[in-house]
């Protein structure tokens, strides 16, 4: 039983650290894409700043995603796809537009939602 609760917890902890990591990184260069044309030291100051909130955003909706969604059962070639289709999602807007700072989270995450679903999908025919 407490061996049980031990993995339990130790499973919620490396998904959580696993969706932080890689929320802040892909934040990161999501914001140095999207302040490309600023100067250098608002660029770093942007970037600081979406790395916080990609780790804040991919703490809160990783787990959700990884217990809700797909249900614990995901390869990782799939997780890599869902995080890849969300960062090359929001990469392309954000190269592609000027003023896409305020969007890129909501594309991000969109795209991330969307390749889950279609993973699902895939997996769990309706």
């Amino acid at each position: 039983m407490a061996l049980r609760v031990i993995r339990n917890i130790a499973s919620v902890f490396s998904v959580l650290l696993t969706c932080t990591v890689l929320g802040s990184g892909s934040g990161f260069f999501l914001g140095e894409f999207a302040a490309r044309r600023w100067e250098r030291a608002a660029q770093v100051a942007f970037a600081e700043g979406s790395a916080f909130l990609g780790a804040g955003a991919a703490f809160l909706a990783g787990p959700i995603l990884y217990y809700a969604v797909l249900k614990r059962r995901v390869s990782f070639q799939e997780c890599a796809t869902i995080v890849a289709s969300g960062f090359v999602l929001a990469s392309l807007v954000a190269l592609l537009s000027s003023e896409s700072e305020i969007v890129l989270p909501v594309v991000a995450l969109t795209g991330a939602a969307l390749a889950a679903a279609v993973i699902r999908l895939r997996r769990d025919p309706v």
